[in-house]
């Protein structure tokens, strides 16, 4: 992770992490003024985590980090890798724009706790929502444009939308 970093003319120490993520710049450098164990140690764990992925068991806990957009839909990796590839390549579209604010994630909403909970409609395709610890935010998105998932991220993060709460 430590690594030499040319910025401009010269080189200088910095805390570089390289990376191997499909469709994704290969090369992360900490820009933070204060360099503390907690900064760096969440800095990372940013870093290391892909623009956009499928959000599991195994790896639920580094997205507790930050609230977590997710797209929760019918989704199995084995057996419809292009549905998943095209889910990851519509979140990494708005992603990219949000790094360190947010996460992004798609869920198989089968295994989703929260789906039956946040009473989507049986028949929807598709739900969008912010996860957020133990706090969620519905979303009425419906479709996956770069644009309705961008104004529901940049409404989220003005505190605009209301935390659902199951009646």
């Amino acid at each position: 992770l430590f690594g030499r970093a040319k910025p401009t003319d010269k080189l200088v120490d910095k805390v570089v992490a390289v990376r191997d993520f499909e469709k994704e710049e290969r090369e992360l450098v900490f820009d933070g003024a204060e360099a503390t164990a907690e900064a760096l140690a969440r800095w990372f764990v940013v870093a290391s985590t892909p623009l956009a992925d499928m959000m599991t068991f195994q790896n639920q806990e580094r997205y507790k980090l930050l609230p977590t957009l997710v797209v929760m839909t019918r989704l199995d990796p084995q057996y419809d890798p292009s549905g998943l590839r095209y889910v990851l390549n519509r979140l990494r579209a708005v992603a990219k724009d949000y790094r360190g604010r947010l996460f992004f994630a798609t869920q198989d909403r089968v295994y989703s706790e929260r789906y039956e909970d946040m009473q989507f409609p049986p028949e929807q395709k598709f739900a969008v929502a912010v996860l957020d610890g133990d706090k969620a935010y519905r979303s009425d998105v419906t479709t996956l444009k770069k644009e309705e998932l961008a104004a529901f991220a940049d409404a989220f993060l003005a505190g605009q939308v209301p935390r659902f709460i199951k009646s």
